[in-house]
């Protein structure tokens, strides 16, 4: 949310009622969901949120981006996150940020190849009670495509900071472009929680070329409410955006919603990406 501590999510498991192309099984998508879980705790959710999404083989997630996962919970899972792929029969890997149990995760369904984390200089004044924000990154080797990037954020959430949620972007953009130029990917996926309407000012930033000029981010998100703090959605602040040369194409965006259940204010934002050219998406170096 924009003006509070706790910026709440959604787990995901119904999704809206929409035509599956009658070619689709015949297709190979790359399909990235961002979901904010909210801080809890909640096996038998996580469970329910699995099996609903496995209903359509189609729209399951190939990427998984959680914020407000809560770490040092005990047992075999060190967070909630491990506990939402163990039920998918994914792989996952996290980052708690400095200072409290909370943190970010990237959820696979592709073994990881690379992984790193972004603790960001730019914070909420500490006298607002924000939380330390930290960023992650995950790489995967996908058949037919080659190298992914996905890059999960969750930035800070006072509506009043825009110099810090800037100062965090450019840092993202740079710690993102600065990997491209060392090691070229075919497609970088940046989502999360950003908490910030699209047409804030420090969002623009995203819509330059970064680095070398080889990250520039497609924006494919509709105007569709995400997140909200009472009642239904009012408000868009979670994002996924894609860069990546010919070969990958937009297809749809899903909006992941509580049906039997809710249990945050935010719902999930899934993006569904079609591999048109293997080929030229494959082309660059893997190793």
């Amino acid at each position: 949310m924009l003006f509070s501590g706790r910026c709440v999510g959604v787990l995901a498991v119904a999704l809206l009622s929409f035509l599956t192309p009658a070619s689709a099984e015949n297709r190979q998508t790359l399909n990235v969901l961002t979901i904010n879980m909210e801080h809890r705790d909640r096996p038998h959710e996580l469970k329910a949120a699995a099996e609903h999404l496995r209903l359509q083989p189609y729209r399951l997630p190939d990427f998984i981006l959680c914020q407000e996962v809560m770490f040092n919970r005990g047992g075999k899972f060190d967070n909630v996150a491990a506990v939402f792929a163990n039920e998918l029969g994914y792989q996952c890997r996290g980052t708690k940020r400095k200072g409290d149990s909370e943190g970010l995760a990237i959820i696979s369904k592709y073994p990881f190849n690379f992984y790193d984390e972004l603790h960001h200089k730019a914070q909420t004044n500490r006298v607002l009670l924000g939380f330390n924000r930290v960023s992650v990154m995950g790489e995967f080797i996908v058949p037919n495509v080659g190298r992914v990037r996905v890059v999960d954020v969750h930035y800070t959430n006072w509506g009043f900071e825009a110099h810090v949620r800037r100062k965090q972007i450019e840092e993202t953009v740079k710690w993102i472009a600065d990997r491209q130029a060392r090691q070229p990917a075919a497609v970088t996926f940046l989502g999360g929680d950003f908490n910030a309407k699209r047409d804030w000012s420090e969002m623009k930033k995203l819509d330059e070329r970064h680095g070398d000029g080889s990250i520039v981010f497609d924006d494919y998100n509709t105007n569709v409410f995400s997140q909200g703090l009472f009642g239904p959605p009012d408000q868009r602040i979670d994002y996924i955006f894609v860069s990546a040369g010919a070969g990958l194409s937009f297809e749809s965006e899903w909006m992941v919603f509580a049906n039997n259940f809710r249990i945050s204010d935010h719902i999930g934002v899934m993006h569904i990406y079609r591999v048109d050219n293997p080929a030229t998406l494959a082309r660059l170096p893997q190793d």
